[in-house]
C-alpha cells in the first residue's frame, strides 16, 4: 500500500512540475520570437531594430497590449540605474498572464 502511495505521489508531483515547465516556457524566447524581459507592466522584446515587428506587434495584441517601437528597457517600478536604449515593447493594459500564442 505505501508503494502505491509512493507511486501515486509521485505522479502527481511530476504532473505539477511538467505544468510548471510548460507554462514558463511560454514565456522564453527563442530563434524566432525574442522576448528579452518581461515585466508586470510590459514585454520588452528586444532592442534589436531588425527583429520582425509584425510578429511582436501580433503577440503584443494577444495580450491585450500596446506596441511601442521605441519603449523602455527598464523596470517602471524601480528606482535604479538604467541605461536608456530604444527597444520592442509591449505595455501592457493588463496584468493577466502572458500567452505565447
Amino acid at each position: 500500500m505505501k508503494n502505491i502511495l509512493s507511486i501515486y505521489l509521485s505522479l502527481i508531483f511530476l504532473c505539477v512540475i511538467s505544468s510548471y515547465s510548460l507554462a514558463e516556457k511560454s514565456l522564453e524566447s527563442d530563434d524566432s520570437f525574442p522576448i528579452q524581459r518581461v515585466f508586470p507592466n510590459k514585454i520588452v522584446y528586444t532592442t534589436d531594430m531588425s527583429a520582425d515587428q509584425d510578429l511582436l506587434k501580433k503577440h503584443c495584441e494577444q495580450q491585450n497590449g500596446f506596441f511601442n517601437e521605441c519603449g523602455s528597457v527598464c523596470d517602471d517600478s524601480s528606482s535604479g540605474v538604467c541605461i536608456a536604449v530604444c527597444a520592442f515593447t509591449c505595455e501592457l493594459r493588463n496584468k493577466n498572464k502572458l500567452d505565447k500564442n
